[in-house]
């Protein structure tokens, strides 16, 4: 701190320097980026699609699927049973960043939509999105012609 004075008067002015201040700051984020731990996350998610790839398996890119009045769920024009509906979106939950797309029946019951959406959060998938209703009929149509 250094003196300084104002006209005639003999009043000292304090002054701070902000070079302490910047480093106690910049050491404030080192260690809270160490702590975050965003690397090592971003390690595992790097090993664990290495590991699936060794192993010959390709990554879904998202997996959709269409809802029968009946509450049956349709993939690519294949009808699935409730426990490989949930074997299947385990298999999706497996991958980081992968998503589900519903697509329900107009006359389906809004329940089995939660239900599906409660088994894929269990699965550890991120993005369930439920799109415009299609019939069933023209949902397994245009899923078997892509």
């Amino acid at each position: 701190m250094e003196n300084r004075y104002i006209g005639d008067r003999r009043e000292p002015i304090a002054t701070i320097s902000l070079v302490p201040m910047i480093g106690v700051v910049f050491v404030l984020a080192c260690l809270f980026l160490a702590a975050n731990g965003a690397p090592t996350r971003t390690l595992r998610l790097a090993e664990q699609e290495a590991i699936f790839c060794t192993l010959g398996m390709e990554p879904p890119e998202r997996l959709e699927l269409g809802i029968a009045p009946d509450g049956t769920a349709w993939e690519r024009g294949e009808r699935l049973s409730d426990a490989a509906l949930e074997a299947r979106l385990i298999e999706l939950g497996l991958w980081p960043n992968k998503r589900l797309m519903l697509q329900p029946d107009p006359d389906l019951r809004y329940e089995r939509v939660a239900e599906i959406t409660a088994l894929a959060h269990r699965a550890h998938i991120a993005e369930v999105s439920v799109t415009a209703p299609m019939r069933i009929a023209d949902f397994i149509a245009a899923s078997t012609k892509r």
